[in-house]
C-alpha cells in the first residue's frame, strides 16, 4: 500500500519537477524504486493469499507487464496526443491509488 500511495503522490506531482533536471531525475528513480519494490513483494504476497497455487498465479501475473507494455505504450501514445503530460501522469497516479484502496481490502493475515 505505501508503494502504490507514494507512486501516487509522485506521479501527481511529476509536472512540478519539470523545471529541474536532478528533482525530475529523482522522481523518476522514486517510481522506478517503487516499481522494483512491487515485484519484489508480489512473489510472496501471491503465496499468501493463494496459498499454493500462488506461484503459478505469480507467474500469469508477471506475463502480464509484458502485454501491459506492449498495449500500454500504445495507449499511452493516444492519451498524449488527445488530453497531455498532466491527463496522462493524473491517470496513472489515480490507477495507483485505486490498486493501494484494493490491496486493503486483501486478507493478507
Amino acid at each position: 500500500m505505501i508503494l502504490t500511495f507514494a507512486q501516487s503522490l509522485i506521479m501527481l506531482t511529476m509536472g512540478q519537477y519539470t523545471g529541474n533536471r536532478v528533482a525530475y531525475g529523482a522522481a523518476c528513480m522514486a517510481l522506478f524504486g517503487c516499481f522494483g519494490g512491487n515485484f519484489a513483494m508480489a512473489p510472496g504476497v501471491c503465496s499468501r493469499v493463494f496459498g499454493e497455487i500462488g506461484p503459478r498465479v505469480y507467474g500469469y501475473m508477471f506475463s502480464a507487464f509484458g502485454v501491459a507494455a506492449i498495449g500500454g505504450n500504445a495507449l499511452n501514445k493516444i492519451l498524449l496526443d488527445a488530453f497531455g503530460y498532466k491527463f496522462v501522469f493524473n491517470l496513472m497516479a489515480l490507477m495507483s491509488a485505486l490498486g493501494g484502496l484494493l490491496v486493503t481490502q486483501l486478507k493478507l493475515v
